[in-house]
């Protein structure tokens, strides 16, 4: 065993050496880093390179010259997580990093984001202009991928003048998790690239209490002590008392109270991991907690479901790009036949003819709302075939432009829908009866 534990640390090193080095580069090719500042003391949120908790080559010499250059001259850190994943054996495979492609990403925002903030209601162009009441969360975030997305989209959202004070209402809004305690090490960094980038400053100039919110913890186990909220639609047993500290061995989630509290987001969003878990003692205390949906060899996109709607208020939206063994397998029947009658589906779309970078497994898109269902019918976008041939750019894939066609035009047209029916002060019609109507 010590033979096969030595290289996979050794790779985990070389990779978060390769990784340190490249987000230093990064910093000081924007200007974000004077070229004499050590990255992890510019700013606290990036403290987690220095700490051997985060990052397993705190103590190990970083070659910035010999890390790749930005693949762009703009502020772009997507490529920081993509070299993770291509550099970590042991974060690609044992913990199933995968990276969000952004147009997957948009598609996610648009059909929970878009609806949340649209449902306030808000006047465009308010007097006083007040915070944004609505939160999110990806509780599988990985390097952030999902998490920078909806910074970007609260940030134009936000109805607040002030630039620092518009930097903040959007930084509360985003919340993230992942077993990963190195990959939330970049996500933080990365959040902490875009708020300097509205703020014009570097990061040393950054002001240091800005909520820049991401936790490591195995957000499966981690159990807030708080009580659940009333009405919760789905029980899930605590963790058990022997895993010390909860959440795993680097969990730092109590550092942000309520993260992973029962009812608190109204948008929850997730590209959780679809592996199985290898290691015993977890996999039967992930067994213990959600006892009502694993069973047999059950993939973590199993007990994920509950865990995602757990998180969101009632009636909250939720959205994930998850494996679809669940559907074809024995280990997925208690979801289906348990859980999924518990809850309003919005959306079931087939992606896995779609080419989707990084998504070897075959896929599908579910959005829905963490509600009893409204009525018996779901919206299903379901494939006939798939890319005839790789598409140079996977955006523009003939079965990814059926998908994204469909789902913005009804997304877009119900919103417009309930906007006419508001301006008239009329009673907005059930969905089934403005499709039956169309």
């Amino acid at each position: 065993m010590t033979a096969d534990i030595e290289p996979r640390l050794a790779e985990s090193h070389t990779a978060a050496q390769a990784v340190t080095a490249a987000a230093t580069r990064h910093a000081r090719a924007t200007g974000l880093l004077k070229p004499d500042t050590v990255l992890a003391e510019a700013h606290p949120a990036l403290a987690g390179f220095a700490d051997p908790r985060y990052n397993p080559a705190a103590d190990l010499p970083v070659d910035v010259e010999a890390a790749p250059p930005p693949p762009s001259a703009d502020w772009c850190t997507r490529y920081l997580g993509e070299l993770y994943q291509a550099e970590s054996t042991e974060a690609r495979k044992g913990r199933a990093l995968c990276q969000t492609p952004e147009f997957v990403s948009r598609l996610l925002l648009t059909c929970t984001w878009d609806n949340a903030v649209h449902a306030l209601h808000r006047d465009p162009y308010p007097e006083a202009p007040a915070p944004l009441p609505v939160r999110a969360i990806d509780p599988a975030c990985g390097t952030g991928h999902l998490l920078v997305d909806l910074l970007q989209a609260a940030f134009v959202d936000s109805q607040l003048r002030d630039r620092e004070a518009r930097v903040r209402d959007a930084l509360a809004v985003v919340h993230g998790v992942d077993v990963d305690p190195f990959a939330v090490a970049i996500a933080r960094y990365r959040l902490l690239v875009e708020a300097c980038r509205w703020l014009r400053c570097r990061l040393d100039e950054a002001p240091p209490d800005l909520p820049i919110q991401v936790a490591a913890a195995n957000s499966l186990l981690y159990r807030e002590t708080a009580p659940a909220e009333d009405g919760a639609l789905f029980a899930v047993d605590p963790a058990p008392a022997d895993l010390t500290p909860p959440g795993g061995p680097h969990a730092d989630a109590h550092l942000f109270p309520g993260i992973l509290a029962d009812g608190r987001y109204d948008v929850v969003v997730a590209n959780p991991p679809y592996v199985t878990v290898k290691d015993p003692v977890e996999r039967d205390a992930i067994r213990g907690a959600y006892r009502q949906v694993c069973s047999g060899r059950y993939s973590l996109a199993v007990p994920f479901e509950p865990l995602l709607h757990r998180l969101a208020k009632p009636g909250g939206w939720v959205a994930r790009i998850t494996a679809n063994s669940f559907m074809k397998r024995e280990f997925g029947r208690p979801l289906i036949e348990r859980f999924f009658p518990t809850i309003h589906f919005e959306w079931v779309i087939d992606t896995s003819g779609a080419y989707i970078p990084g998504h070897g497994t075959p896929t599908v898109i579910l959005v829905s709302r963490n509600q009893p269902p409204a009525g018996d019918r779901v919206r299903t976008v379901l494939g006939k075939r798939g890319e005839p041939t790789r598409p140079e750019r996977p955006e523009r894939g003939r079965v990814w432009r059926a998908i994204a066609d469909a789902v913005y035009r009804f997304e877009r047209g119900r919103r417009c829908a309930a906007d006419l029916w508001r301006e008239h002060d009329l009673a907005m019609p059930s969905i089934t009866e403005l499709e039956e109507s169309a």
